[in-house]
Order: structure tokens, then C-alpha cells, then sequence
């Protein structure tokens, strides 16, 4: 009951004070100063405090609630990219790229010296590289 009547409230005024609010039923102060809490939260409503120190409540529009709302959603799934950015492990390509280079020289020269090693071993045997690979099971090709 309480809620339709401040909904009530809300569509007569855009503003209105807790005073107007709490006219509404004085045995309900609790129900209603805890709606008007509600109303806030839901950005029905803020509150303000005129010079004076009394509390008015002014009704947001329905543009600036949706504009709320969105902005709201908006920090809300930045601070859940933030959490998932911060789980992952980034890989710096940069560096992850120059480690792959380094290990593919160290291949190459480990590769080259493999062969010349190879065609030192064929040149005292008096054979052909390629009759030493057959005798270590290597491939030619590799």
C-alpha cells in the first residue's frame, strides 16, 4: 500500500518533501522512510537538503534514470573485465617471438654442427654423408 501511494506521490509532484512523504500515514514511518530508501537505490528519487536542512526528494526523469542505469551497468561489467584482465596471464608477443627466434638458431647452429660432425666421421671413413645417415638411422631430409 505504501508503495503505490508514494508512487502516487511521485506522479503528481517532481519533488516533494520527507515531511509529505511521511504525511502520507504516520503509523508507516519506517515502511516509508525504508521505501523512500528504495526509491533511491532504484534512482526514482535522489535526495537532497535544502539551506535549511530539511530533506526534499526530487524525482529523477526517466532519461536521467536510464542514463543511471546504463552508466551503472557500464562500471559494473568495466570492474568485471578488470577482475577477468587481471586472472589472465598476458603474454608479451614481443618477447614471446624472440625467444621462439633465439631457439630456432640454437637448432640451426646444434643442426650445423651435427652435419659437420657428420661429414668429419664420413671423410675418415672414406664414405658419403648420406651412407653415414642410413648407419645412424637419421633422415636425410631432416
Amino acid at each position: 500500500m505504501t508503495k503505490s501511494i508514494l508512487q502516487n506521490l511521485l506522479k503528481s509532484k517532481s519533488f516533494f518533501s520527507l515531511y509529505d512523504a511521511l504525511s502520507i500515514d504516520h503509523d508507516k514511518t519506517e515502511e516509508i522512510k525504508n521505501e523512500l530508501d528504495t526509491l533511491v537505490n532504484e534512482n526514482y528519487i535522489k535526495e537532497c537538503r535544502s539551506t535549511n536542512g530539511m530533506i526534499i526528494y526530487v524525482k529523477i526523469p526517466s532519461s536521467e534514470r536510464i542514463k543511471l542505469s546504463l552508466q551503472m551497468k557500464i562500471d559494473s561489467l568495466q570492474q568485471e573485465v578488470d577482475e577477468k584482465m587481471d586472472e589472465l596471464e598476458i603474454i608479451d608477443i614481443e618477447n614471446e617471438y624472440k625467444d621462439y627466434l633465439n631457439l630456432v638458431h640454437t637448432y640451426n647452429d646444434l643442426k650445423d654442427a651435427g652435419q659437420k660432425i657428420i661429414g668429419i666421421l664420413a671423410v675418415n671413413k672414406g664414405v658419403t654423408s648420406r651412407e653415414l645417415y642410413k648407419d645412424f638411422d637419421l633422415n636425410i631430409d631432416d
